[in-house]
């Protein structure tokens, strides 16, 4: 705006200065303490929110939501402190990488608001065609991730970022066995970070070769599964579990207790493996057992081992609920037993191929069987609530036996893939010599393969179950959108709230992730 010259000088009369002057002090101080105000509801809401640990409201409950589509999640983890933020392991399903390029079709996704969108953060964290995935479950940001290149030196590539996936760090973990004298490579699987330390386990070649016909592959049949520790970000390594070695019994599953990281559950067995049968020479200190696991509990760092359960079913795993330590469950769905010569022969109380259960309430001193009802005779993934809750999904039941239809692929053999767990392998057994969250587009389970193939010949009936442990039973939460499996359990904020995410397959083949809120 131009103003006109009049050729007069227009000067204020002397009253009106201060009146303008304590208008604009008045203003001037409105806005500080608007400004104030603003300010200090800004602080307050973060102290709240980092004192709540939560950056997102929780979503609806009772709700099936579709979060993800294009990829398919190998493995799913949140951290308690900030259930929202969530991370996992996927392959692209329309990755344009070829086996000479550098680029990986496993990548690092992660999300900020229970899945609602997602932000890929993989970069150079991920090497070759597998993943797995630890969460500091005090901080967030923390985060671990293994990957298997196809590098004979350094085939196990451990990266760290405290950033959220921003920017990592190369870290050169050396595993350290008093009992052998040659150096082993660290290959850690199931890792996962309780307090200032993580865990995994490490398969271990206990001794020398056998003199014999020259092994035409990698001699992974004399490989030792053993439980394994870092107290100082993953730099070293050692073996907490060396009691076992002598017996050739290796670690299946474990658990570790998240207020005392020096209590421990080492759930332990004999190796699935060889298949290649050997007969034990005399010279051979190690005996053979039977094929049946038992559950330890330490609780001091592995120092001293107690025996809590016997006679537990081969391919079982042990889970315990974060928010109640002293609930345990020993689980799983029979699976293939080892081949051993001259094992006795074991007797269950349930037939190969079903559903057992059993809890303790009180850290493993008591036990009692859980009741399985008979339509859940094929569960393979189940997870416990942070509150001691057990949810369970079949795979794929069918209603009827199936019948196969000419040119259709019939079901295959169950590969290494997250089935009990998106940490464990086939039946909540470790796979050997990959890791387990490591499937290309076409190493899906085989309930994925049967689903593929076959969904539109049968009557599928799918459902997702909650036992409690307080009432003894089971009730019936929701029905999956489509046929799948349920990926994984991550906790929230409420006491008993949690949210459930279930891999589905649409009828043109593509995988989508799902999350309900219970």
């Amino acid at each position: 705006m131009k103003t006109q010259d009049t050729g007069q000088q227009v000067t204020p009369s002397m009253p009106a200065r201060p009146k303008r002057n304590r208008w604009l002090a008045g203003i001037g101080a409105i806005i500080v303490v608007v400004l104030l105000v603003g300010l200090s509801a800004l602080v307050f809401a973060q102290l709240r929110q980092h004192q709540t640990g939560q950056t997102s409201p929780t979503p609806p409950t009772a709700q099936w939501k579709q979060v993800l589509k294009g990829y398919t999640l190998t493995s799913l983890i949140a951290a308690r402190s900030d259930p929202a933020i969530v991370y996992a392991c996927a392959v692209r399903e329309t990755s344009n990488a070829s086996p000479q390029s550098n680029t990986s079709a496993i990548t690092i996704l992660r999300s900020a608001d229970f899945g609602d969108h997602w932000q890929d953060i993989g970069g150079n964290a991920v090497a070759g065609d597998t993943c797995q995935l630890a969460v500091n479950n005090v901080n967030s940001n923390d985060i671990y991730a293994v990957s298997y290149a196809n590098n004979a030196q350094n085939p196990a590539l451990l990266k760290h970022s405290q950033d959220g996936g921003k920017t990592w760090e190369t870290i050169l973990p050396v595993m350290h066995v008093s009992t052998l004298q040659t150096q082993v490579q660290w290959a850690i699987q199931q890792m996962q970070v309780e307090g200032n330390r993580l865990f995994g386990i490490q398969w271990i070649m206990p001794r020398a070769l056998p003199v014999g016909p020259p092994i035409h592959s990698i001699p992974y049949p004399y490989l030792v599964p053993r439980l394994a520790t870092s107290v100082d970000g993953g730099h070293n390594w050692t073996i907490i579990d060396n009691q076992f070695a002598t017996q050739r019994l290796g670690v299946h599953s474990y658990a570790v207790d998240p207020n005392n990281s020096n209590t421990i559950y080492d759930l332990i067995g004999s190796s699935l493996l060889p298949i290649n049968l050997r007969s034990v020479p005399t010279y051979d200190p190690l005996p053979i057992i039977g094929i049946n696991q038992e559950l330890f509990k330490t609780t001091d760092r592995g120092a001293t081992w107690k025996s809590v359960l016997k006679n537990i079913p081969y391919g079982s795993q042990v889970q315990l609920a974060t928010r109640n330590p002293q609930v345990i469950y020993v689980g799983g769905t029979i699976g293939p037993l080892p081949l051993i010569p001259g094992a006795p022969k074991q007797s269950y109380p349930v037939e190969i191929g079903s559903f057992h259960l059993q809890v303790s309430t009180n850290g493993g001193s008591n036990w009692q069987n859980v009741a399985i009802p008979s339509d859940m005779q094929s569960i393979q993934n189940w997870f416990v609530s942070p509150v001691g809750q057990v949810y369970a999904s079949p795979t794929i039941p069918f209603s009827g036996q199936p019948t196969a239809i000419p040119g259709t692929i019939e079901p295959s053999t169950p590969v290494p893939y997250p089935t009990a767990n998106p940490q464990y392998g086939v039946q909540g057994i470790p796979s050997v010599g990959a890791d387990v969250s490591r499937p290309s587009p076409i190493d899906r389970p085989a309930s994925f393969v049967a689903i593929h193939t076959q969904a539109t010949h049968f009557t599928l009936s799918q459902f997702i179950r909650r036992y409690d442990p307080n009432t003894n039973s089971w009730s019936n939460v929701t029905s999956p959108p489509t046929p799948g499996f349920m990926l994984q359990l991550t906790p929230v904020q409420s006491n008993t709230g949690v949210v459930l995410w279930f891999a589905g397959l649409a009828a043109n083949g593509e995988v989508i992730l799902y999350r309900y809120v219970v």
